[in-house]
């Protein structure tokens, strides 16, 4: 048999060379190719998490939308009822109402401020069997007394500047069963006229510290202007010289009581 010339060599090991050349190539075009999908893959997962993220925005913006608007519908009604001529026994049922509104709690407690400067609870909804209304708290007693006396709104796990009790612990001062989540002070020139108390709030709100602080802003107006109007009338009312109820106010409130009796 007939060994194969040297020209035939050549050309089976150009052959060969070839071969393995088109499959080097092929080899690093497809690593090549599989770098270009990955880093694709990693792009295309970076574009779903920026999608991703705008949808969440978008959908937190409509959402503060909404809540801002449910608040602005409240407001103006609040606002308008409490700058009319009204006793300070009706302001806080008043707040309740747009508390209620706006959180939607299990509880609410609205404390006002008595001429001894402790703090009486004048409306609740809610409340355990142990908190009625006369519930007495002391200035820097307990969660209340300390959101009163350092004028801040607090939520649930704030801790206390000046106390060492932990943080969710149980505070003594408390009936069992309440609940507090957001507290606001209702302070005007530097002065606590009274607190007010939601928990188990079903509605949260991303703004809930600044909404229950305008509420009890202006609660605090409200109980301001009508202690300035009693003591305004009382004046009004009486002699100048001799103290006595002026004869004008005998008269309109003798029509008054005529007028009660008669119904």
């Amino acid at each position: 048999m007939a060994m194969p010339s040297e020209s035939t060599w050549f050309l089976l090991i150009g052959a060969i060379l070839c071969g393995l050349g088109v499959l080097g190539g092929i080899y690093v075009e497809r690593r090549r190719l599989q770098f270009i999908m990955r880093e694709q893959a990693a792009r295309n997962s970076d574009l779903r998490r920026r999608c991703a993220d705008l949808e969440q925005f978008h959908a937190e913006v409509v959402s503060d939308n909404k809540e801002l608007s449910s608040f602005l519908v409240i407001l103006p009604d609040v606002v308008r009822r409490l700058n009319s001529h009204m006793s300070k026994r009706s302001i806080p049922p008043l707040l309740a109402g747009a508390l209620e509104q706006i959180f939607e709690p299990a509880q609410i407690a609205i404390y006002t401020r008595r001429p001894n400067g402790e703090f009486l609870l004048t409306h609740g909804k809610g409340l355990p069997d142990g908190l009625k209304r006369g519930h007495v708290v002391r200035m820097g007693e307990g969660r209340i007394g300390l959101a009163a006396r350092h004028q801040m709104v607090m939520e649930r796990d704030d801790m206390h500047a000046d106390t060492s009790g932990h943080r969710n612990g149980p505070d003594p001062h408390e009936p069992a069963g309440m609940s507090i989540d957001l507290m606001a002070p209702m302070a005007n020139e530097g002065e606590t006229l009274g607190v007010i108390c939601v928990g188990g709030i079903s509605r949260q709100r991303r703004d809930g510290k600044k909404m229950i602080k305008l509420v009890a802003d202006l609660g605090s107006l409200a109980l301001n202007n009508n202690d300035l109007f009693t003591k305004l009338e009382s004046i009004a009312n009486a002699d100048s010289l001799t103290n006595l109820r002026t004869k004008r106010f005998l008269n309109i409130r003798l029509g008054e009581l005529t007028v009660q009796a008669e119904k």
